[in-house]
């Protein structure tokens, strides 16, 4: 199994994570380039939406619960179904003296909620121990059963904290917009069981998709495997730096915002004028989402998604030939809804 390298802290450097299930070796295939085909991917009925802790035989993703502002959702995929419609007369009888009321279908189910789901914490967060890359023991199985039950994939959950759990640990960081560290400090602790971050806006559950978000360098991972899951992964995209290239020619690295999807994949390392890509998914010109040795805490890649490569190999298990790749600047509520006023005013 591929496993992500830890960089030095300076600047809160880093590397990757997150997954439902550990990705069997990392073995890299040559030559083959995956079917540009759609693939079908049948999901079963969602389970509860409440968070789902994932049994031991299961390794690490999760469903996120729903807010507790949040309408009821129902175990159908598609949505609750309408409010019956009033029976109709029978013939002959009298006509009502006024029509019956009009009973307003329920609203469908959205993917996420605002933020992620509060939980008790086991004790006083200032109480449990600090906590690195290289410790082991009960307090790292208890940091990586509420990290995975979050949704942020360590690979690992047997107590020992390797590459994949701290990189796991920087994305929580950073989607809750803390110290980019990699360590376990008594505010992580408390953020991990009372978490403030977003999650992208609201949508359909049922179709996978991948949403970069810039501002915070994180990716989600929705329904890979099943409606309403959400997996969060530490990135590395555009560096927002000039360069040259091997032929001379200039240019700046930067990844697109806008909503695409992939249109061309290769299964194996694919070495690119700019760098040697592993397993890259191509959703935009040379831009592609792709494994990579070094994902640091900030952005630092010519423009492509860097993932770790066992992030990689999670994804490219689970994803559609044509899946969907949407990059924002912010998924900040704040500004998203002034983005949104500001367009209708126009």
């Amino acid at each position: 199994m591929s496993t992500a390298i830890k960089l030095g802290v300076a600047g809160g450097a880093t590397i990757i994570l997150l997954s439902t299930g550990l990705v069997a070796g990392a073995a890299v295939a040559t030559g083959d380039v995956r079917s540009a085909a759609p693939v079908t991917v049948a999901f079963a009925a969602p389970p509860s939406r409440g968070a789902v802790v994932p049994a031991a035989s299961d390794a690490t993703t999760t469903t996120v619960a729903e807010a507790a502002t949040a309408p009821a959702a129902s175990s159908s995929v598609t949505g609750p179904a309408p409010a019956a419609a009033p029976a109709a007369p029978s013939v002959g009888a009298s006509s009502p003296s006024a029509p019956p009321p009009v009973v307003p279908a329920p609203p469908r189910p959205v993917l996420t909620p605002t933020a992620l789901p509060a939980a008790p914490p086991p004790a006083d967060p200032a109480s449990l121990p600090s906590l690195t890359w290289g410790d082991s023991g009960p307090a790292v199985q208890t940091l990586q059963a509420r990290l995975n039950t979050l949704g942020f994939r360590t690979t690992t959950s047997e107590g020992d904290f390797d590459d994949g759990t701290w990189s796991a640990v920087l994305a929580f960081q950073k989607f809750e917009g803390l110290d980019r560290s990699g360590d376990v400090t008594p505010d992580v602790w408390q953020r991990l069981y009372q978490p403030q971050g977003w999650l992208p806006p609201s949508q359909s559950a049922t179709v996978p998709k991948v949403e970069v978000d810039l501002d915070r360098q994180v990716v989600f991972m929705l329904n890979l495997e099943r409606p309403g899951q959400v997996v969060i992964m530490n990135t590395s995209t555009g560096g927002g730096y000039s360069y040259t290239t091997k032929d001379g020619s200039t240019g700046y690295a930067f990844t697109p915002e806008g909503d695409f999807s992939v249109y061309r994949a290769y299964d194996g390392v694919e070495v690119a004028p700019l760098g040697t890509l592993y397993r890259p998914m191509y959703f935009h010109g040379g831009w592609a989402v792709h494994g990579s040795p070094s994902v640091p805490a900030y952005p630092a890649s010519h423009g492509c998604v860097r993932l770790a490569n066992d992030d990689m190999d999670w994804l490219w298990d689970r994803a559609p030939s044509d899946l969907a790749v949407t990059v924002r600047a912010t998924m900040n509520p704040e500004v998203l809804a002034e983005e949104a006023q500001q367009a209708t005013s126009d």
